[in-house]
């Protein structure tokens, strides 16, 4: 079985060395060696993680930033972004940088190593906490509005995930706002009034 790649770039030594120890239990992973002092750009792209495990506060460059960077350049390596206090309005900043899961420091190594595995096999965990935070889904949506075709499929994309999960109505009983930001864009107009219909008659 192949292991999966895992790179953890964090700013404190101690949390690091714990955090490798308690990863390094696991057969299925192999942990990649980041230098702080190194440049994280170059590591990644030097060793070729599946997983960056990365430090929100990460120095030299704000981790949110450099997640942007190496999702762009990168698109082999998922990002999991690991806060000391995860909030609404990170939560958004953390999805605009692309990364594919958000975790507090704090989570515990199962969940971590879940969310590991998840991401090297393509998932976006982070889409879960999105989907039970109706104020940073509202945000997101209005947010696609603006990206053309491309955005429309995002709230295609957004609409069937918290279908899927029985959490649209959590967004809506405030269904005048997220319909004027959905219904305005004519071409998904009819496609999400038939997806919603159709949740609605199962």
């Amino acid at each position: 079985m192949e292991k999966v790649r895992v790179m953890i770039a964090d700013k404190q030594n101690f949390f690091r060395s714990g955090l490798r120890y308690a990863l390094s239990q696991e057969y299925d992973l192999e942990l990649l060696d980041c230098d702080p002092d190194q440049h994280l750009i170059e590591a990644v792209e030097d060793q070729s993680p599946d997983v960056l495990i990365l430090d929100i506060d990460y120095p030299s460059l704000n981790g949110l930033r450099l997640s942007k960077r190496i999702t762009r350049r990168f698109p082999n390596t998922g990002v999991i972004v690991l806060s000391p206090n995860p909030n609404e309005e990170e939560l958004i900043e953390v999805v605009r940088s692309g990364a594919a899961a958000y975790l507090s420091k704090n989570t515990g190594v199962e969940e971590l190593v879940e969310a590991i595995k998840r991401v090297s096999g393509g998932e976006y965990p982070i889409d879960d906490i999105l989907a039970d935070t109706p104020d940073a889904t509202e945000q997101v949506l209005r947010e696609f509005r603006t990206l053309g075709y491309w955005g429309e499929l995002s709230i295609l994309w957004l609409t069937r995930l918290l279908l899927e999960k029985r959490k649209f109505w959590t967004v809506l009983p405030r269904v005048s706002r997220i319909s004027r930001l959905v219904w305005p864009c004519k071409s998904v107009s009819r496609r999400l009034r038939a997806t919603l219909a159709l949740s609605c008659a199962s």
